[in-house]
């Protein structure tokens, strides 16, 4: 790992800047990193299949709904 003195760009504006920002939440590096996380992906692709799922159930036909007993599944379940 570099020390302060081998990371100093020699302006003074950009290396308060740095200094801030690795004390606030560590570097951009591990920043990125969560940012891509993977439960992240995997939580969006729950939020986007409920959409789909919701807006299915509302335009669902009275047939679909008697095939399931009566019961609008893709509503129950996108809700």
């Amino acid at each position: 790992m570099a020390t302060k003195d081998e990371t100093r760009t020699g302006d003074e504006l950009i290396d308060e800047a740095q200094e801030a920002e690795e004390e606030r939440g560590g570097s951009r590096e591990e920043r990125a990193a969560n940012l891509f996380d993977i439960r992240r992906i995997i939580g969006g692709l729950f939020l986007f299949y409920g959409i789909v799922l919701t807006v299915m159930g509302f335009g669902a036909s009275d047939q679909d709904i008697a095939r399931a007993h009566g019961i609008n599944v893709n509503l129950s379940v996108g809700i």
